[in-house]
């Protein structure tokens, strides 16, 4: 018998994209569009170049320290104690995210397009983290219908510690990485060379 997939319920869904829009819309907006502008720039007339490099690191200069401040997760008095942590921890780390995507624009530039192994990092941390923005909404949902307690916050505590874990990956392979020395490898192996290792690849 075919069973129904199932779904979140669509005011969790609401509640989850709301978290995680304030907590990392808002830095990837700006991240994005300055880093277009920054690039942009090369393309602008000798006698504007100067003053928009000016109006750049100007933009930088109050927005980069702060990124390095805690985290601030909102209003979470109607959330229970033992999710407030989990939210948390997501506040800090889209901080630490904006860093990293940062310090990436900073290193490739434009050809940041091309580090596709160092994006989908990127991409998975913030897939981890409306994770858990939805599971932390989710298991208040069932707790304000009345479900049990002990049982909503064992799954979700499990849910969220998982999910760090996976974020601390991600983060851990942002910088260094092994991804140069297996480009090149690649390329070495494309050449025709390191024969033994291509016996018996089908």
């Amino acid at each position: 018998m075919h069973r129904p997939a199932f779904r979140l319920p669509k005011e969790i869904l609401k509640k989850a994209r709301h978290s995680f829009a304030n907590l990392i819309k808002p830095r990837a907006r700006i991240l994005t569009s300055k880093w277009a502008a920054r690039f942009s720039i090369l393309r602008l007339p000798t006698s504007e170049r100067a003053k928009a490099v000016f109006k750049s690191g100007k933009f930088y200069a109050s927005w980069y320290p702060k990124q390095w401040t805690g985290g601030s997760a909102g209003d979470l008095e109607k959330l229970h104690a033992d999710l407030r942590p989990h939210v948390r921890y997501a506040a800090g780390a889209s901080k630490r995210l904006a860093r990293g995507l940062f310090h990436a624009m900073t290193r490739f530039g434009p050809k940041l397009d091309r580090e596709q192994l160092l994006l989908a990092r990127f991409v998975g941390i913030a897939t981890e983290l409306f994770a858990m923005s939805a599971a932390c909404s989710f298991a208040q949902h069932k707790i304000d219908l009345g479900e049990p307690v002990a049982e909503v916050l064992s799954v979700a505590t499990y849910f969220c510690r998982a999910a760090k874990m996976r974020i601390d990956a991600h983060f851990a392979g942002t910088s260094p990485n092994a991804d140069r020395a297996g480009y090149d490898l690649t390329q070495e192996l494309m050449a025709g060379k390191h024969a033994d290792l291509r016996k018996g690849i089908v």
